[in-house]
């Protein structure tokens, strides 16, 4: 069942601390430490934060503003140390990526379809938000996030979002490594968000034919709309959702008098 839209909730409650603020609303110097509060509590700089990830220390913030996750990081990589500012993808695209990636014959080919996806979206979004805070901020300029695929340690489905990455300078702050677009995107995709509202980049049918038309091997119900797959290791050969299992919430064409006592199996559309 496609999820309903909420009404805007302001100021918008954190998973890891009580601490809020307008999700769209660029922060000042000092609010913006609850966006990183268990960094900055544990690391009041940077570079102590570089000091602590050189000892061995995971420098790492996971949390969510009730839209799609993000993650802040410290990166020691081969030369330059960098903060990582990443938002994952999360409902409904999550639903989407998971789907394609079972029923995919060549994964290299559906994570490019995916992270083309994921860039096309971030740009339509990235305009979108520039815009928005340029109404406070007039001299403002969106960061460029990068859709990234991140393996897992289990070799399963990879870790799918979009990132920028921030080298770490003498001078660098917290509140320069986070960008407020970066940030407010995140709920774009979940609650109602008055930017998007009449975008149709971002409907959950325009992102699977999107993802569809880059080649990901997506299908959806034609009765309930949602992503489907047959290869799911507990129910292969039959056609299931990942909430819901292989029952349809909606009757669709195809239905017998037996369908009323075990429920309305799913139907793939024709992509």
């Amino acid at each position: 069942m496609p999820k309903k839209k909420r009404h805007p909730r302001q100021p918008v409650r954190r998973t890891d601390t009580t601490a809020t603020r307008q999700a769209s609303e660029p922060a000042p110097d000092r609010a913006d430490a609850d966006e990183f509060y268990p960094l900055r509590d544990r690391y009041p700089t940077v570079q102590d934060a570089v000091q602590a990830a050189e000892a061995g220390e995971d420098v790492e913030w996971q949390g969510d503003i009730e839209g799609l996750p993000m993650r802040h990081r410290l990166v020691l990589t081969g030369g330059q140390p960098v903060i990582e500012q990443a938002v994952l993808t999360g409902w409904p695209l999550d639903a989407m990526i998971r789907c394609a990636w079972l029923q995919s014959d060549t994964h290299a080919n559906t994570e490019k379809a995916i992270l083309a996806t994921l860039n096309e979206l971030h740009e339509v979004l990235r305009l979108l938000l520039e815009e928005e805070i340029r109404a406070v901020r007039p001299d403002y300029d969106a960061a460029v996030l990068t859709a990234f695929a991140e393996p897992t340690e289990d070799g399963g489905l990879p870790t799918f979002g979009w990132r920028a990455r921030y080298p770490v300078t003498d001078e660098l702050t917290w509140a320069d490594a986070c960008d407020t677009a970066a940030w407010n995107m995140s709920v774009c995709f979940d609650a109602f968000h008055p930017a998007i509202e009449n975008v149709p980049e971002v409907g959950e049918q325009a992102m699977a034919a999107r993802l569809r038309g880059h080649g990901a091997p997506l299908f959806l119900c034609r009765g309930c709309h949602r992503p489907l797959t047959d290869r799911h290791p507990r129910w292969t050969g039959v056609w299931a959702a990942p909430e819901g299992g292989p029952l349809c919430e909606s009757a669709g064409e195809d239905t017998s008098p037996d369908d009323d006592e075990f429920g309305h199996p799913h139907q793939p559309a024709t992509p």
